[in-house]
């Protein structure tokens, strides 16, 4: 299989990460792709690198906007792509060298391929990550899988997948730019609920780099209202597995109470707005679930405390 990979690759101030990122990308040993580097407003240099890279290597164009996020850079990419697969890269993260075709090898048309990944730790790399076995699902599997992650880990990534990109055009599936987190695992959603199968390999595709501004790296900061887009996320999702997937829907509507429930515990009392939203959301949500999974008394109980103390 010699099939074109587009590899999009957002870039937003990476620094010194970018370099290493882009020398694994070139070192693939599936050659025929095309990168697509989307500099995001970057103002530390980055966008000057992107330039030099698109110099050194005719297979590298670079897209430079206005800081939008990286749903916007992503969208920017799918724009201009032309491969017949896609390939999200981080562009603080580095690639095995046989990633990209491990992944085609397993690839069917209308498919999307998940490999494992590893997590490095400024340079060590770690045993931490996502082990997956070698497996053939169909999409309603996978499906399953995306929102139980106590079967194979979590599997919202959206960097150690291949996806069919003649697939995504067809559809005209994008990102959306005002969902900042948990924007991954709603445009995986979308993509199984078109896709026509879907496959799993063993091999480490991918090394998640940990560092204070990585998104790992960040949980733990001070609460951002851009935060409870998460919640915004699972909505949408929620409504996309109703119709044909009534038993999704009510686990969506389960995670989408339970991180109501732990975002209504970090916003600050002070901040009305955000903490109404998450308390709607909350009940909305609780009833959603009470025919299908449970609540659980000891939410019930932190409902009820979160309600009086409210008032």
């Amino acid at each position: 299989m010699n099939e074109l990979i587009s590899v999009i690759v957002p870039v937003y101030n990476t620094g010194a990460y970018l370099v290493p990122c882009m020398e694994s990308l070139l070192d693939q040993t599936h050659q025929n792709i095309e990168i697509i580097l989307v500099d995001d407003g970057s103002t530390d240099g980055s966008g000057a690198v992107c330039d030099e890279f698109a110099r050194r290597d005719k297979r590298i164009r670079v897209i430079h906007q206005k800081n939008g996020g990286v749903s916007a850079a992503r969208n920017a990419g799918l724009e201009t792509a032309e491969g017949e697969c896609v390939f999200f890269l981080d562009s603080d993260d580095i690639l095995p060298a046989d990633s990209l075709e491990r992944l085609l090898t397993e690839m069917a048309p209308g498919g999307l391929v998940s490999g494992s990944m590893r997590q490095l730790h400024g340079e060590v790399l770690c045993e931490e990550g996502l082990h997956l076995p070698n497996r053939r699902l169909s999409p309603e599997e996978m499906l399953y899988l995306l929102f139980h992650e106590e079967e194979l880990g979590y599997q919202g990534f959206l960097w150690n997948k291949l996806f069919d990109l003649r697939l995504i055009r067809e559809h005209g599936l994008r990102f959306d730019p005002a969902i900042r987190y948990n924007e991954d695992r709603l445009f995986i959603t979308e993509y199984l609920l078109q896709a026509r199968e879907a496959a799993m390999i063993p091999d480490v595709v991918y090394l998640y780099r940990i560092h204070a501004a990585s998104a790992q790296g960040a949980i733990g900061a001070a609460f951002k209202s851009a935060a409870l887009t998460e919640l915004d996320a699972f909505e949408r999702m929620y409504e996309l597995l109703c119709p044909g997937h009534p038993a999704l829907a009510c686990r969506v509507a389960r995670l989408c109470f339970e991180k109501s429930l732990y975002w209504l515990g970090r916003i600050p009392k002070e901040n009305r707005t955000d903490r109404t939203k998450a308390r709607r959301l909350l009940r909305t949500n609780a009833r959603r679930c009470a025919s299908g999974e449970k609540v659980g008394l000891l939410n019930k109980l932190k409902i009820i405390a979160h309600c009086l103390l409210e008032r």
